[in-house]
């Protein structure tokens, strides 16, 4: 195992779901505030800290973006892989019965945690639980 996922934090489904509680309105505006900003023309994936090379386009809403940003930031604070931020897709990680890692699959909008997908899969391949 790397460095890297030794130190992940694993959830259980029942503490994935109770912190699902805690920090939906974290997701919430993190997806509003990138939806807004999407709208306007900004590009926040062009951002080196979301993975992009150079810098936004625009000069304003930075503040904004920052919001973003802080609100990403502490997501990954609590241990979460936020996947799709302004659809709010958050993966909570955890190890399969036979040791294997995988993410238990949130997207706003959701009642609430219903999907899992494979550690080397994304959301479009999550699943339901019972297939887990």
């Amino acid at each position: 195992m790397s460095n890297e996922i030794s130190q992940r934090t694993y959830f259980s489904l029942p503490e994935a779901q109770s912190t699902l509680k805690r920090i939906l309105p974290i997701i919430e505006e993190m997806a509003s505030l990138s939806t807004y900003l999407f709208q306007q023309g900004y590009n926040l994936y062009d951002l080196p800290y979301f993975g992009g090379t150079g810098e936004m386009q625009h000069s304003g809403n930075t503040r904004e973006a920052q919001r973003v940003a802080e609100l990403v930031d502490m997501l990954k604070r609590e241990g979460l892989v936020v996947t799709n931020i302004e659809e709010g897709f958050v993966d909570f990680p955890t190890l399969r019965d036979n040791g294997e890692e995988a993410f238990f699959c949130y997207r706003l909008g959701d009642e609430e945690i219903r999907f899992w997908h494979a550690a080397d899969k994304g959301c479009a391949h999550r699943t339901n639980l019972d297939t887990m």
